[in-house]
Formats: C-alpha cells, structure tokens, sequence
C-alpha cells in the first residue's frame, strides 16, 4: 500500500464526521499510531531504513489530509 493509501486508512479509524473537531482529532491519533510504530524497531539495515522512510512519509501524507 503507498503511503498515501495508508494515511487515509488509518485518519479514518479515527474519524467521526459528526464531530466538528473529529478530523484534527483523527489526524493527531493517527500520527501517535505511526509515531509508536516508528519507536517500536531500530533502524540497522537499509531495509529498516526504507520502513522508517515509508511510515515518515505516511505522517506527511496524514498532516495533508
């Protein structure tokens, strides 16, 4: 899935349209999710360099929601 793809998925676990505020809500609860995935593996490899590029890309593409 492209990161893309991945930030609406996840903006959208949180989102509840009859709540004015829902959709900052949702976007800063979505950050927190990949922020504890991004803390959750070191990076060692190139391989984890690109999982780290793509969740830091994920956040970018939730805070353009």
């Amino acid at each position: 899935m492209i990161p893309k793809e991945k930030a609406k998925e996840l903006v959208d676990k949180f989102y509840y349209p009859s709540l004015k505020w829902a959709l900052k809500h949702a976007k800063e609860n979505a950050i927190k999710c990949v922020d504890e995935i991004l803390e959750s593996f070191p990076v060692k490899t190139i391989s984890d360099c690109e999982k780290h590029d793509y969740w830091v890309t994920v956040i970018t593409e939730i805070e353009n929601l």
